[in-house]
């Protein structure tokens, strides 16, 4: 007797979540969430089953095996079963923006921006210019068009929200996002007064959505905010301006970070009880670019002591961290290519920024010496991430 396929549907669901949520085993549910989405596409577009598998294959691309290379497919599976039927809800939507993200990382920018085009167009046309969907269309299309590096149509796109934010009219979950893109546009442009005016403005909005008495000690959004105020600030000559508020911004930040690892200590020590791996504290890679800041506004200020020694103690932590991240990715080649190739990416970095202080005060053979060290990471980082497209192609 054949299966049905509201059964096999049934019974593909099933096993796939059985499957432990540890990289090992993971790898198991790929085939098993392919298949259940092919079986729901047999249910008909109005069946609520397509839309679930479909939203669970995209989470286990992105989320579980951090394969962005397959999640285009996906995406193009369902724009074909909706054809002409595409509509501005939700889940249409989200397919577009995924689709531009992984052409994006896939450095096909052309072909990006024409999908988060598209769901600003589905959203204008059927939903209006003011609605909360419309909105996130304008703000996912503004981002990519800073990380683009169009920094004046992204700035269209961020004055449009301001406007709505002005009439009353914003999405507050939007409203939040809209100065972090809006300002690295206007910096990125040369315009560090419009930059520094709208950070100000998205600080007083934080004091008084959020009063001291009454903020989360775990949110870090008002020590990021001030770092990235600093930076406008310094950038404009006034460095003791900036360094100061690159010290309290660094102190909000790491206070925060601390609160969060602490409450995640004890489903990280269970974790491990159980036998799996969960990543370390949180947040690192922030405070590593904080210090690095802070370390780059003391070289401009001849201060090169203390940068050097910011970033003498950050090649100090990076080597410890280095054998502590788990692998993320499966198989397990994949992931030390990935892991490998993040942390020959963040060294040099700090090697760049090292090499530069050295070599302002007036140490040029050892500046050379850590720039090339820097170059050759770079150039051993890219090889690394081109071994792990390759892996993952194969897979």
């Amino acid at each position: 007797m054949s299966t049905s396929p509201d059964d096999r549907w049934h019974e593909l669901d099933r096993a796939a979540y059985e499957i432990p949520h540890d990289p090992v085993r993971l790898p198991e549910r790929e085939p098993l969430l392919i298949e259940r989405l092919r079986v729901a596409a047999t249910f008909g577009l109005d069946d609520p089953r397509l839309e679930q598998s479909h939203v669970n294959l995209l989470h286990y691309y992105y989320c579980d095996a951090s394969d962005y290379t397959k999640v285009e497919p996906v995406c193009r599976f369902w724009l074909r079963l909706k054809d002409d039927h595409l509509t501005a809800d939700q889940h249409d939507l989200h397919v577009l923006y995924e689709l531009g993200a992984s052409l994006t990382m896939q450095e096909r920018q052309n072909e990006a921006e024409a999908q988060y085009r598209r769901a600003l167009q589905l959203a204008e046309s059927e939903l209006g210019p003011d609605h909360e969907r419309t909105q996130g269309a304008v703000l996912q299309l503004g981002q990519h068009l800073s990380n683009a590096k169009q920094y004046a149509e992204a700035i269209v796109c961020g004055e449009r929200l301001l406007d709505l934010r002005r009439q009353g009219k914003a999405s507050r979950r939007h409203d939040e996002v809209t100065p972090w893109f809006l300002h690295g546009a206007h910096k990125s442009l040369g315009r560090h007064a419009d930059a520094e005016a709208l950070l100000r403005e998205e600080l007083a909005r934080d004091a008084e959505r959020k009063p001291e008495d009454v903020r989360d000690a775990r949110d870090p959004r008002r020590g990021m905010l001030l770092s990235l105020l600093a930076d406008v600030i310094a950038a404009q000559g006034r460095l003791d301006e900036a360094l100061a508020m690159q010290g309290e911004a660094i102190e909000m930040v790491t206070a925060a970070y601390a609160a969060m690892n602490a409450q995640l200590s004890a489903a990280r020590a269970e974790a491990e009880r159980q036998g799996l791996r969960m990543a370390g504290p949180i947040g690192q890679h922030h405070e590593t670019d904080l210090h690095r800041a802070h370390a780059d506004m003391l070289r401009r200020a001849g201060r090169y002591d203390e940068a050097e020694a910011i970033y003498r103690d950050e090649l100090t932590l990076l080597a410890a961290d280095a054998d502590q991240q788990p692998l993320r990715w499966q198989p397990p080649a994949l992931g030390r290519a990935h892991r490998d190739a993040t942390a020959a990416e963040r060294r040099a970095t700090i090697l760049a920024g090292l090499a530069a202080v050295i070599q302002e005060a007036g140490r040029p053979d050892e500046a050379t010496a850590y720039s090339s060290e820097a170059a050759d990471l770079q150039a051993c980082a890219l090889a690394l991430r081109e071994r792990a497209n390759r892996i993952s192609h194969r897979l």
